[in-house]
């Protein structure tokens, strides 16, 4: 729910004037043409009742040719008739025929089952005998050490949704490196030198094959005499488990419409609504859920770490921005209290050069300061470095409010 309640400027997520003030990371415009936007979505398919979540990531040409569709149509421009000519070329095929199409073209598509369909599947059989997280050691040599900073490394040549940077780069410092370039890589190699805990969000194996995977990350520990926290998030799950030849979709792409979809958590939406369809949770609580969960698996691998040394791995058809909108104004009905400005931090964010608001912290701890010392700002915005981080003294005093 933060990204909809943060605003840069006055501006919020859903204000198109929002755009001039963040830089375009929507280098194939998958976000910002409604047409490709709606490429990710959820529609009904040949067999009526059954449906579908094609997703066309964050380059929707793939998808769009998949179905049969040409990748722009600057004729659509209105939202209902996006949707009926995307669901009328997806409901030329069954859900099998979605499956095949999708599994060639690498797209991150998925059938929309129920929670009972999802259990009986191989992969459901398969998650149901793991935790919500696994802990596995690498080596066992390494001294304890403390927690560092917390810097995103992004590419510049990689596409992103624009707005998340507001919502998610607070307290952060941001850079970019393109890790195919030799002199990047170096920087790369500089910042993870010192770091301690290294966050995988890309597809299983993709930082394996660029040199960076916890085999390599486990020869750098032993080298500097320290361990690393090597935590990996990917949709699927599975990955690198004791059930990992059983976990037969651990290496699909996937998104939180994704994860919602699969598991079941559409269907209960839908019917939460009185509706016998799924309908896409208004809130990506799949994507921030997991953001939470990392951080107690990080924590958890810290705690090992300063305690035993080692590294450590630590494993229908309304979009979700449409039904996000209409939640969102039915909680400021209800539940009003919620948007007061008690319940926001306000601080000028450097980076944007505009006042920024984001949601205060919802947990409080006696004798315990919570939040951010620094305002978020754009991917890329600082040298990758560990060191001159700054502290914004009013953000400082707002803690201890």
């Amino acid at each position: 729910m933060s990204a909809y309640l943060c605003t840069l400027d006055g501006l919020d997520k859903a204000d198109p004037r929002v755009k001039n003030k963040i830089p375009d990371t929507d280098l194939n415009q998958a976000q910002t043409v409604l047409y490709r936007r709606l490429s990710a979505n959820l529609y009904e398919t040949k067999t009526p009742g059954e449906f579908y979540h094609i997703h066309g990531s964050l380059d929707a040409s793939a998808t769009l040719r998949m179905i049969g569709l040409p990748p722009f149509n600057p004729r659509l421009q209105d939202y209902r008739e996006c949707i009926e000519t995307i669901e009328s070329a997806v409901r030329r095929f069954t859900v099998d025929e979605l499956e095949e199409m999708n599994r060639k073209q690498a797209q991150a598509g998925v059938p929309v089952l129920t929670a009972e369909q999802f259990r009986a599947t191989p992969q459901g059989q398969a998650l149901a005998a793991l935790p919500p997280f696994t802990i596995q050691p690498f080596e066992s040599s390494t001294a304890p050490a403390p927690l560092g900073q917390q810097c995103p490394v992004t590419s510049p040549y990689l596409p992103d949704v624009p707005f998340f940077q507001v919502d998610v780069n607070t307290g952060k410092h941001t850079t970019s490196l393109h890790l195919h370039d030799p002199v990047q890589r170096l920087a790369f190699e500089a910042l993870i030198a010192s770091a301690d805990v290294v966050l995988d969000g890309y597809r299983p194996g993709v930082l394996t094959r660029l040199g960076y995977g916890p085999d390599r990350l486990a020869k750098l520990a032993a080298a500097r005499g320290k361990g690393y926290v090597y935590v990996a998030e990917d949709c699927f799950g599975g990955s690198d488990t004791p059930v990992a030849d059983r976990a037969v979709w651990s290496d699909r792409p996937g998104w939180q419409q994704i994860a919602d979809c699969v598991t079941g958590v559409a269907w209960e939406q839908g019917r939460f609504m009185g509706l016998d369809e799924p309908v896409v949770p208004p809130f990506p609580m799949s994507d921030y859920g997991t953001g939470a969960l990392g951080c107690v698996a990080a924590m958890a691998g810290l705690y090992r770490r300063a305690t035993e040394g080692a590294f450590f791995e630590l494993r229908h058809y309304d979009s979700v921005d449409e039904v996000g909108k209409r939640a969102l104004k039915s909680m400021r009905k209800v539940r009003p209290a919620l948007f007061e400005d008690s319940m926001m931090h306000t601080a000028w964010s450097h980076g944007f050069k505009a006042e920024v608001r984001w949601p205060r912290e919802a947990l409080q701890v006696k004798g315990v300061d919570i939040g951010h010392v620094r305002a978020t700002r754009p991917n890329g915005c600082d040298e990758a470095s560990w060191e001159g981080w700054e502290e914004q003294p009013n953000m400082v005093a707002d803690l201890r409010l």
